[in-house]
C-alpha cells in the first residue's frame, strides 16, 4: 500500500513555502534544520508502515513535522537547565511545555487543517488537558495524546531525534526512550505540582508504548543511533 499525498487545502504548497512561512514566524537557523530532520526521518518512518500495509497521509506527515516546533519562537519564559540532563540539552525555556499549544494556535491562524495541528499540538506526547489544567496552563478543546498514524509518526520522529542527541537509544531498551522525556516533564511537575513522575508510571508509559508500536517500521541509523 502506497502512502497518500493530500495537499489539497493546504496554505503552503511544499516544503519550500512551509520553510518560508517558519522563518517569517520566527524560526531561525538551527531550528528549521531541527524541523527538517524530523520532516526527513517523519516521512521514511511513513514509507516504511504504508509499505507495510498501513494508510498513511504522507502530506499531513510532512507538514506537521516541518510545522510541529512553530510555538517555540512565541515563547517568553527564562532559561532553564533539567538537572538530568545538564549541558547535553540547550535553549529550554520555564514555557517550554506551552510550544506544542502556541503552534497549534498559530497553524490555525494560517489556515492549516485540524490533522496537520494536532500532530503539532501531540508531538510531545502530552501533557493531557487534565494534566495542562493541574500545571496552570490553558490547553485548547483537544485531547493532547496522538490518536492517528500521523500523529504518532511526528511524535516519534521528533522524540527519537531528541533522544539520540541525548545519547539514548530506545532501541537497546523502551525505558531509554521514556529517558528522554520524563526528566523533561519532571522539571514542571516539580515546579507547579511538588511531585515527581518515575519510569515506571503511566506517563512514562507513553514513550514506551510508542517504541514498541513504531520502532519495529524505523532505523536507529536515520537517527545517527549505532544498533
Amino acid at each position: 500500500m502506497q502512502a497518500t499525498n493530500q495537499r489539497q487545502g493546504m496554505p503552503a504548497q511544499g516544503r519550500e513555502e512551509v520553510i518560508a512561512l517558519l522563518r517569517r514566524t520566527g524560526s531561525g537557523p538551527a531550528l528549521l534544520q531541527h524541523v527538517s530532520s524530523v520532516r526527513d526521518r517523519a516521512l521514511k518512518l511513513a514509507d516504511a508502515l504504508a509499505g507495510a500495509g498501513t494508510p498513511v497521509d504522507r502530506c499531513v506527515v510532512e507538514y506537521g513535522a516541518l510545522l510541529h516546533d512553530m510555538g517555540i519562537p512565541h515563547l517568553t519564559g527564562e532559561p532553564v537547565v533539567i538537572p538530568e540532563w545538564g549541558e547535553r540539552a540547550k535553549n529550554l525555556l520555564s514555557d517550554n511545555l506551552m510550544h506544542p499549544i502556541l503552534g497549534f494556535h498559530l497553524a490555525g491562524e494560517h489556515g492549516f487543517p485540524l490533522s496537520v495541528r494536532r500532530c503539532i499540538l501531540c508531538h510531545t506526547p502530552g501533557p493531557t488537558r487534565a494534566e495542562c489544567l493541574a500545571l496552570g496552563m490553558t490547553p485548547p478543546d483537544e485531547e493532547m495524546l496522538p490518536v492517528t498514524i500521523e500523529e504518532k509518526i511526528v511524535m516519534y520522529a521528533d522524540f527519537l531525534t531528541w533522544a539520540a542527541m541525548l545519547g539514548l537509544n530506545p532501541w537497546r531498551d523502551p525505558k531509554e526512550m521514556a529517558l528522554a522525556g520524563v526528566p523533561y516533564f519532571n522539571f514542571y511537575w516539580r515546579a507547579a505540582l511538588g511531585t515527581e513522575l518515575t519510569l515506571e508510571g503511566e506517563v512514562a508509559q507513553r514513550w514506551i508504548t510508542a517504541q514498541s508500536e513504531l520502532g519495529g517500521y524505523a532505523q536507529p541509523e536515520w537517527f545517527g543511533i549505532q544498533g
